[in-house]
Formats: structure tokens, C-alpha cells, sequence
């Protein structure tokens, strides 16, 4: 039996009994080690404690059909995910712009720190 070290997935220990929540980057690295040469999933699914039907599942759900589609529940995870994650970027984005406001503000002159300070205070204590 082979060992891959490019495509092996993160070091992970086997813990027998507990349920693991793996992300969609580590699932594709299980099923990437799985196309190695000399290995397959059963092999994959030992050396890190995954049920190979876990595995295939994963499979099945992250690899695109012959019609390119994914399977719903997967697809319906990475769009909740994504809206997540604009959101995220949205509200960092909306902090941006007001800190490059305050560092503006406070390069012309037009406001002093302190000033600034019980503006910021002002806002989020009065809501």
C-alpha cells in the first residue's frame, strides 16, 4: 500500500465512535488520495477511520454528474455557505470604508481623535 503526501489530507487522528465534521476542501483531499495509484476508498476510508460508504457518498455528492450538476443537498450546502460568506464580506466591506472615512477625516484635519471617539461612542450606545 502506497502513501500519498501531496494529496493526503490534513494530519488527521482516528477517533473511533465521535462524529467529525469535515469540510468540503478536506472531503475532496480524502477522494483525491482515493485516485492514487494503489489505493481506493476502502483503503482511504481505513487508514483515517471513514466508512467507505461515508466516502462514496461524499463522492457522490461532490462529483458532477455527466450533465455537470451536483447533488442537491451538496449544492444546497456550498449556496448557504456562500451567502454566508458575501455576507461576511459585505459587513467587512461596510468597515472598510468607514475606517478609511475616520483615517481621512483625521489626516485633513477636519476631526480631532477625541472628537472622533465620542462620535464612534455616540453611535453605538444611542443604536
Amino acid at each position: 500500500m502506497s502513501t500519498t503526501t501531496d494529496t493526503n489530507p490534513k494530519q488527521i487522528t482516528k477517533l473511533r465512535g465521535r462524529r467529525r465534521g469535515h469540510t468540503v476542501i478536506e472531503k475532496l483531499a480524502f477522494l483525491d488520495a482515493a485516485k492514487q495509484p494503489g489505493e481506493s476508498i476502502a483503503s482511504i476510508g481505513r487508514r483515517f477511520g471513514i466508512s467507505a460508504s461515508l466516502l462514496f457518498r461524499w463522492k457522490r455528492e461532490l462529483t458532477p454528474s455527466l450533465t455537470g450538476e451536483v447533488a442537491p443537498s451538496a449544492l444546497g450546502r456550498v449556496r448557504a455557505r456562500l451567502a454566508e460568506l458575501e455576507l461576511q464580506l459585505e459587513e467587512t466591506s461596510a468597515q472598510n470604508l468607514a475606517l478609511r472615512a475616520a483615517i481621512e477625516q483625521l489626516n485633513s484635519g477636519a476631526v480631532s481623535l477625541p472628537s472622533l471617539a465620542r462620535e464612534a461612542n455616540r453611535s453605538t450606545v444611542g443604536g
